[in-house]
């Protein structure tokens, strides 16, 4: 008799935790918070549209510009930090095996100053530098610390980003420019490039 009342309380309480366990997994409410949860996850950050000056003699847009590149690079430069003056010749290397892939430059100079020129005849970019003195580009995309590269969608969202630089960072860079243009990756060895990220000077003390 007991024994039947003991195994039917184990019955009772093993049907109660099987209940419970199914009306959260049909919950809507479980659902959504769940749901909410992954969109925060997969939430992407999204540039303001902007106008900037380039080296160029052009005026860059970036609404524009996505007209006609579905996505778009951003390399953004600290003239004076010396950790992305070492990054730029493996950057610079990428761009020359492409022809006219969507990279520009955004250096925190204007094309007056006098920075910029003697930048300029030091590094010779062969890729187009928009000015942006103010920060104004530099702070829209969240950017910290140069060196910085980051992938656009034509959404103007933020796909890719990669902080500093290193021989793995260059061989992903060098793969989703080569993707982008639909041609094949060059093979690029980075010889010199360091195996552990290198990240230099903040734009803003």
């Amino acid at each position: 008799m007991n024994n039947s009342r003991i195994n039917n309380n184990k019955t009772s309480k093993i049907l109660q935790i099987i209940g419970i366990s199914l009306f959260l997994f049909q919950s809507p409410h479980y659902i959504s918070a769940k749901r909410s949860t992954d969109n925060k996850k997969c939430q992407r950050q999204s540039l303001v549209s902007f106008e900037a000056k380039a080296s160029d003699s052009n005026t860059f847009n970036l609404d524009e510009t996505l007209k006609k590149h579905p996505y778009l690079f951003l390399y953004f430069i600290k003239a004076t930090c010396p950790m992305n003056a070492k990054a730029m010749p493996f950057i610079e290397q990428i761009y020359k095996e492409y022809k006219n892939p969507p990279f520009w430059g955004v250096i925190n100079l204007d094309n007056t100053d006098n920075l910029y020129t003697e930048w300029s005849k030091q590094f010779k970019a062969s890729y187009p530098i928009l000015f942006d003195e103010n920060l104004h580009i530099i702070k829209n995309a969240g950017i910290e610390r140069s060196p910085h590269i980051i992938m656009i969608n034509k959404n103007k969202e933020i796909i890719k980003s990669w902080k500093g630089y290193s021989k793995k960072i260059l061989h992903e860079i060098n793969h989703e420019l080569a993707s982008v243009l639909k041609v094949s990756t060059t093979k690029i060895l980075f010889k010199k490039a360091p195996k552990k990220t290198k990240y230099g000077c903040p734009f803003i003390h």
